[in-house]
């Protein structure tokens, strides 16, 4: 139903000889329109509605702003609060905070798609930071809005270019532990935590996994990546033969088998109650909750013991 272009009347109704033989139909005709503009909500030819926030829905608005191409280091003016910026070559572009006010956005994308080592660099002066980090790094492809609020610039999550290769993910940050490994980062006990060859979930605390790893709980809210070392040793060989242990881990809810998702093994022949410890180094993914899945599973001819260490995750 498109909304009504033809002025509503009212000449059989403003006045007080008027007649109702007269002002009917032109009152059932004002009717129609009026039920013509309630049907017109959010159609095509219609009236866009407004959400529970009382602002028009992100799927009804257009771009209407041409973006600003910048080849060369630039810093912004005062006019380009509300503004998009396509970007080329390693440039810097500088924002000067005290030019605006509460609630300014600028949107940057990085065009270069030619060259995936192409970084345009976006850094804030006049005192504000942006959150999560002291500047912003787009790399080829990338593209970002930044927000000012009361005290600083909010970097909203950036949306990221074309990846090389299938299956890859990029991500933006990194943060590794800052000390060599220690009993805060460390999880020493899987084995007689986790139920041999029984898929368990891992997480942090309050995250509801089976069982919960503390060094897990500075992980941020986000889905992403942990990077583990692993170790798998052997105790208690029983009698001169095949050693065998595997420590395997995948996604959270994921119902892929043991076949390619080993982080730790060993297989191999010992006459000694004592083996060497097999160490491995690998990145796990994690959900939003920090949460994955590991499982272990050895012969009859050995006590397993596995660890486990954080060294650092990807957001």
């Amino acid at each position: 139903m498109a909304w009504p272009t033809v002025t509503i009347s009212k000449t059989a109704v403003d006045a007080d000889s008027d007649l109702l033989v007269n002002a009917r139909p032109q009152l059932e005709d004002d009717i129609d329109k009026t039920n013509d503009m309630i049907e017109a909500r959010n159609v095509a030819s219609g009236v866009c509605g407004l959400d529970a926030n009382v602002l028009v829905p992100e799927a009804y608005l257009r771009q209407i702003i041409t973006p600003v191409v910048k080849t060369a280091n630039y810093s912004v003016v005062a006019t380009d609060a509300q503004r998009s910026f396509i970007l080329e070559n390693n440039i810097t572009i500088t924002v000067d905070d005290t030019l605006f006010s509460t609630g300014t956005w600028m949107y940057f994308k990085n065009g270069n798609l030619d060259s995936g080592n192409e970084e345009v660099t976006i850094t804030v002066t006049g005192g504000a930071t942006i959150e999560f980090d002291t500047s912003v790094t787009l790399r080829a492809g990338d593209a970002i809005t930044i927000i000012r609020g009361s005290s600083r610039w909010y970097a909203m999550e950036p949306h990221r270019g074309s990846v090389s290769g299938t299956g890859y993910i990029p991500r933006r940050f990194a943060y590794f532990y800052d000390e060599i490994i220690d009993s805060s980062n460390l999880w020493t006990t899987v084995a007689t935590d986790v139920t041999e060859d029984t898929w368990e979930s891992v997480g942090p605390t309050g995250s509801g996994a089976d069982n919960i790893w503390t060094a897990l709980d500075d992980l941020p809210s986000v889905q992403g990546f942990i990077d583990v070392n692993c170790e798998a040793s052997a105790s208690g060989v029983t009698a001169a033969g095949e050693v065998e242990m595997s420590l395997y881990a995948r996604e959270y809810g994921s119902s892929a088998s043991t076949s390619d998702k080993a982080i730790a093994q060993f297989v191999g022949y010992s006459t000694n109650t004592v083996l060497p410890a097999v160490t491995g180094h690998r990145v796990i993914p994690v959900d939003s909750q920090g949460r994955f899945e590991i499982r272990w599973e050895k012969n009859a001819n050995n006590t397993a013991v596995f660890r486990l260490a954080l060294n650092g995750f990807w957001t």
